[in-house]
């Protein structure tokens, strides 16, 4: 009978644990982000954080929170000549009714996140929708430039809570149904383009006041918000993992700086060149009535809304530079091609192009930013935005008074390009242009 040799308590101990490495069961594998090495950052690691949900609200709420925080200059758009005429000024001077609603949210949209995590999520977000109709409707009331001028600020400080704090509900939401919450309240940017304009322009047909009407909406979610936190009790202060910056590298990685600038870059043409030129443009070279250019501002934002849907399915391959890099693109060539444009037909269609660049640039943006899942983080990608909101009319409006219509927009097509000139010289020393596997939104 063979018998097994004599094992030293050292030789079972081995051979014990071979045995328990061959029957163990294999560890979850955690998956990491692929780092944006293109761009020569190793030691930005993005990891998720798991975020207390139990008292979210429904993500409805956060939906009717984006579409009247988008709305602070889309529904005026088609009225600014009629306004300029209304308030005694020039059409150049009247682009500080869009920007002085943009201005104090770059700063505002920080301030108030931050404020969010003392006070709850959803106190801040009551009394900013509040204040933010309250003022809003108040512009309905005199046609005095310096009051509205007032008024609009007082506005945009509010406003900056807006957008932030919507994205800031989605993020409460569980694992499964986080990502296409974020995904669609991304897309409802670029739609309410749609109706933005729309409603502006057919209030505008009454007066170049009523479209002001619009932010009453704000007032009446605001009691819905009070409503929700009187029924459940709970302002939404976030936990100690959400309140967590998930990377710390903001303002020292030349990857998030990189993205951040082409948000903003991003941001300043659309709200420049489409949302405030290009009325401007087809009023005073084809003569265009207020309604037509409402119609086609409406055209522009559908093709936003149906290029965020197409883009928000195309973050699963990893692609979100290369999107943001394209809502560069389009602007860059439909500008060149309006500018040189003879017939109102292709104008109109060259607008509509460029617009694309807010559907696709959008959700990646977002999808880039998201992992910075604290309250306060949702509002420096706000407040990124807002730079280029602001700028955009600022310097369109500024180039008006020195260029022909014809020059701004090659100069808009320039500015783009610049953009894309950093973005290639940011990867061309580094490797292919590519994104971070693993954090597209669903």
């Amino acid at each position: 009978m063979r018998t097994s040799p004599p094992t030293t308590p050292r030789a079972h101990r081995r051979d014990l644990a071979q045995r328990n490495h061959r029957h163990r069961r294999p560890r979850p594998i955690t998956p990491r982000l692929r780092p944006l090495t293109t761009l020569g950052t190793n030691h930005l690691v993005l990891r998720p954080v798991r975020i207390d949900s139990h008292a979210s609200p429904r993500p409805i709420l956060a939906y009717a929170t984006t579409c009247v925080g988008v709305s602070a200059v889309s529904p005026i758009a088609p009225v600014l000549p009629e306004l300029a005429d209304m308030y005694g000024v020039s059409v150049s001077t009247v682009a500080w009714v869009q920007a002085a609603v943009l201005g104090p949210g770059v700063v505002s949209a920080t301030a108030l996140m931050c404020l969010a995590e003392r006070a709850g999520l959803l106190r801040v977000l009551k009394w900013s929708l509040f204040v933010y109709g309250v003022f809003g409707v108040s512009l309905t009331l005199h046609d005095n430039f310096a009051l509205a001028i007032t008024s609009r600020m007082i506005q945009g400080i509010s406003g900056g809570a807006l957008v932030a704090g919507s994205f800031a509900l989605v993020t409460r939401l569980p694992d499964a149904r986080r990502h296409g919450a974020i995904s669609t309240n991304s897309a409802l940017v670029s739609l309410m383009m749609v109706v933005g304009p729309l409603l502006g322009a057919a209030l505008g047909l009454i007066s170049p006041r009523a479209p002001f009407l619009i932010y009453g909406v704000a007032i009446a979610l605001a009691l819905v918000v009070r409503a929700h936190v009187v029924r459940s009790g709970d302002n939404l202060r976030p936990s100690a993992a959400a309140s967590k910056l998930v990377s710390s590298t903001i303002g020292r990685h030349r990857a998030t700086a990189l993205v951040m600038g082409l948000i903003a870059l991003m941001q300043l043409i659309v709200f420049g060149w489409l949302l405030y030129l290009s009325p401007i443009y087809l009023a005073e070279r084809y003569g265009l009535s207020v309604g037509q250019r409402g119609l086609v501002l409406a055209l522009q934002g559908s093709g936003a809304g149906v290029a965020a849907l197409w883009a928000r399915r195309s973050l699963r391959a990893g692609g979100e530079l290369g999107l943001l890099a394209l809502s560069l693109l389009l602007p860059a060539l439909a500008l060149l091609v309006a500018a040189v444009s003879e017939t109102v037909a292709l104008d109109v269609i060259a607008f509509c192009v460029a617009s694309l660049s807010l559907g696709v640039g959008t959700p990646a943006g977002v999808s880039l930013m998201m992992w910075l899942v604290s309250t306060s983080a949702t509002g420096i990608w706000q407040s990124t935005s807002r730079v280029g909101q602001l700028l955009g009319p600022l310097i369109a409006a500024g180039l008006v008074g020195v260029l022909p219509l014809d020059g701004v927009l090659i100069a808009g097509s320039a500015i783009a390009s610049t953009g894309l000139i950093g973005l290639a010289a940011a990867s061309g020393a580094r490797g292919q242009l590519g994104g971070p596997r693993g954090s597209s939104v669903a």
